[in-house]
């Protein structure tokens, strides 16, 4: 299983777009929109154990929005915070995603609102002309491809505890 962890680092939305642009990442109007999203929440210190679903573990038919957080629920998989998609752009390299053999690893947060007012959700992807943080329609109906990961939270020993639920 592939698992990531990461830490918050409080940098906003804004400020984690003047970074990614320092360091010529490819950013798109779609993921500044969703950055600077009210519902996009820096925090500082908190340390993430975000766990890996390969698209390639689901049939065709079913590798959907919703059949993917049906799947990670099931696991006890939690959907992350949005934070985490550039924390996981900054620790991961082209390589790293390739030698996973996908494409793209979204991070499965609650949807921000992006192109054109619709639901994204943010994605840590390769391509020739450089890293990229991308996004995705964040739609329940909406069909992967296999080269697709999906990024969620481990459950930490507090959310296993039934006291807890």
């Amino acid at each position: 299983m592939e698992t990531y962890t990461v830490t918050s680092n409080g940098l906003s939305g804004e400020e984690w777009i003047a970074r990614l642009h320092a360091g010529k990442w490819d950013i798109s109007d779609c993921e500044i929109q969703m950055l600077c999203d009210k519902n996009f929440i820096a925090t500082t210190g908190v340390t993430h154990k975000l766990v890996l679903i390969k698209g390639e573990e689901f049939e065709d038919d079913d590798r959907i929005t919703s059949k993917v957080r049906a799947e990670a629920q099931r696991r006890g998989y939690l959907a992350p915070p949005a934070e985490v998609a550039p924390l996981l752009r900054e620790l991961i390299t082209d390589k790293d995603i390739e030698r996973t053999g996908l494409f793209s690893l979204t991070v499965m947060h609650e949807p921000l609102v992006g192109a054109r007012g619709l639901p994204h959700l943010l994605s840590v992807s390769r391509y020739d002309t450089g890293r990229l943080l991308m996004s995705y329609y964040g739609r329940p109906e909406l069909e992967w491809a296999r080269v697709h990961g999906f990024v969620f939270l481990a459950p930490s020993a507090k959310d296993q505890n039934p006291e807890n639920l």
